[in-house]
């Protein structure tokens, strides 16, 4: 048998050699860990840019009316409805979890 071709068969059977059932929890709460980091941070940013909506819009009413609305909550409103975009690709990714 050609060095070449052992090294072809180890490489083949190392790859179907089980992994322990430990170093896959590890790897799953690790993923989890991170999941769940992250859709805190996401959701956290998301619920500040809609308070940031909400107080931009209570100003502008009180001191310009109601004409000045969206100008005075544009940025923080594209910024709201961008994060409502990225929910979308949260549910088609499998990202968000609602019983975690």
């Amino acid at each position: 048998m050609h060095v070449h071709q052992l090294s072809e068969e180890l490489g083949i059977l190392v790859k179907f050699l089980p992994c322990s059932s430990s170093q896959n929890s590890e790897m799953a709460d690790i993923g989890s860990v991170v999941r769940r980091l992250y859709l805190s941070v996401y959701n956290w940013a998301v619920f500040f840019g809609w308070a940031q909506v909400l107080y931009y819009l209570t100003l502008a009413l009180l001191e310009s009316g109601h004409e000045a609305i969206y100008a005075a909550v544009e940025r923080p409103l594209q910024f709201a409805q961008t994060a409502a975009f990225m929910e979308i690709l949260h549910s088609a990714t499998g990202k968000k979890s609602y019983s975690s």
